[in-house]
């Protein structure tokens, strides 16, 4: 347990390093600023370009490793009153591709790996926009994760994968 949050611990400080030190490069240093970022902070970060760009390097692996794909579908909910079809955040474009390609990589992996009557079903991503917040939802066809495994998914070291 303590180890556990040791593990947590350093990284979530590692992250939070690398965000300071980027943020600095960027501001101070040799980095070029993207117009209108405070640093590497992006004011209006389009959340669909982002998923749109995870899920297009990890449809590539996928078909590299599998020799196929899943489609990825996308629909966008916006309550926030703004156009339907766009949805943008205050955040960090690397950190939330990095999230949303980890699970496009899970999900595209559980399509292929178990078809239903030889067919990989779509996965399925759905952006919402609320007042304050947004969510991404990522949804496969795969067959889950046992309930015996479920304590295990936020351990650093687990991986449903199999070894390469």
């Amino acid at each position: 347990s303590s180890g556990i949050n040791a593990e947590y611990g350093f990284y979530t400080s590692r992250i939070a390093i690398r965000v300071l030190i980027s943020n600095h490069l960027v501001l101070f240093g040799p980095e070029e600023e993207c117009p209108g970022h405070y640093g590497v902070i992006d004011p209006s970060l389009d959340v669909q370009d982002i998923v749109d760009d995870a899920a297009s390097s990890a449809k590539y692996l996928c078909n590299h490793h599998y020799g196929d794909s899943p489609a990825v579908q996308i629909s966008i909910v916006n309550q926030k009153g703004s156009k339907d079809d766009e949805v943008s955040v205050v955040y960090i474009a690397s950190h939330l591709h990095h999230m949303v390609f980890e699970l496009m990589k899970n999900a595209l992996r559980a399509s292929v790996e178990n078809p239903q009557n030889g067919e990989i079903h779509p996965v399925k991503v759905l952006i919402v926009q609320g007042e304050r917040d947004i969510s991404i939802k990522v949804s496969d066809r795969g067959s889950g994760i046992p309930m015996n495994l479920q304590d295990q998914l936020f351990d650093y070291h687990y991986s449903t994968a199999p070894e390469p």
